[in-house]
Protein backbone atom coordinates (compact mmCIF):
# COMPACT_ATOMS: atom_id res chain seq x y z
CA UNK A 1 0.00 0.00 0.00
CA UNK A 2 1.15 3.65 -0.67
CA UNK A 3 -0.84 6.66 0.32
CA UNK A 4 -0.18 9.68 -2.23
CA UNK A 5 -1.21 12.87 -1.09
CA UNK A 6 -2.08 15.93 -3.78
CA UNK A 7 -1.94 19.43 -1.72
CA UNK A 8 -3.30 22.66 -2.89
CA UNK A 9 -3.08 25.84 -1.77
CA UNK A 10 -7.13 27.45 -0.55
CA UNK A 11 -8.07 30.63 -2.40
CA UNK A 12 -6.54 34.18 -0.71
CA UNK A 13 -9.13 36.07 0.12
CA UNK A 14 -8.44 39.66 1.23
CA UNK A 15 -11.40 40.48 3.62
CA UNK A 16 -11.46 44.26 5.08
CA UNK A 17 -7.59 44.07 4.61
CA UNK A 18 -7.52 41.09 6.31
CA UNK A 19 -6.43 37.89 4.52
CA UNK A 20 -8.77 34.94 4.73
CA UNK A 21 -7.06 31.79 3.72
CA UNK A 22 -10.32 29.07 4.23
CA UNK A 23 -12.11 29.04 1.20
CA UNK A 24 -10.86 25.93 -0.55
CA UNK A 25 -10.20 25.98 -4.63
CA UNK A 26 -11.48 23.09 -5.74
CA UNK A 27 -10.79 23.89 -9.56
CA UNK A 28 -7.05 23.75 -8.11
CA UNK A 29 -6.76 20.33 -6.89
CA UNK A 30 -9.12 18.46 -9.62
CA UNK A 31 -6.15 20.35 -12.28
CA UNK A 32 -3.24 19.19 -9.71
CA UNK A 33 -5.30 15.45 -9.62
CA UNK A 34 -5.64 15.27 -13.27
CA UNK A 35 -1.82 15.66 -13.62
CA UNK A 36 -0.98 12.62 -10.80
CA UNK A 37 -3.80 10.18 -11.35
CA UNK A 38 -2.07 9.44 -15.30
CA UNK A 39 1.04 9.49 -13.76
CA UNK A 40 0.05 6.23 -11.67
CA UNK A 41 -2.59 4.56 -13.93
CA UNK A 42 -0.32 4.48 -16.48
CA UNK A 43 2.89 3.29 -15.21
CA UNK A 44 4.31 0.30 -16.02
CA UNK A 45 3.51 -2.14 -13.60
CA UNK A 46 4.33 -5.79 -14.05
CA UNK A 47 2.53 -8.33 -15.41
CA UNK A 48 1.32 -9.83 -12.53
CA UNK A 49 0.67 -7.25 -10.24
CA UNK A 50 -3.12 -5.87 -9.56
CA UNK A 51 -3.40 -2.40 -9.14
CA UNK A 52 -6.29 -0.32 -6.77
CA UNK A 53 -6.52 3.06 -6.39
CA UNK A 54 -9.12 4.66 -3.83
CA UNK A 55 -9.41 8.38 -3.18
CA UNK A 56 -10.46 9.69 -0.33
CA UNK A 57 -12.83 12.90 -0.52
CA UNK A 58 -11.09 16.51 -0.02
CA UNK A 59 -9.77 17.02 3.37
CA UNK A 60 -10.06 21.08 4.54
CA UNK A 61 -7.32 22.74 6.25
CA UNK A 62 -6.89 26.03 7.96
CA UNK A 63 -4.93 27.14 4.60
CA UNK A 64 -4.55 23.58 2.41
CA UNK A 65 -7.35 21.08 1.08
CA UNK A 66 -5.97 17.58 0.05
CA UNK A 67 -6.65 14.04 -1.46
CA UNK A 68 -5.57 11.15 -0.36
CA UNK A 69 -4.72 8.27 -3.10
CA UNK A 70 -4.39 4.85 -1.94
CA UNK A 71 -3.06 2.27 -4.11
CA UNK A 72 -3.06 -1.16 -3.20
CA UNK A 73 -0.58 -3.38 -4.87
CA UNK A 74 -1.50 -7.29 -5.27
CA UNK A 75 0.82 -9.80 -6.70
CA UNK A 76 -0.66 -12.64 -8.52
CA UNK A 77 0.85 -15.98 -8.65
CA UNK A 78 0.00 -17.91 -11.57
Amino acid sequence: VINVNVYTDNLKINIGGVNDLSQQNPAELKRAIDLVLPLIEDNNWENNILVNLQQSNPIYEETQTFINIRINFRKINY
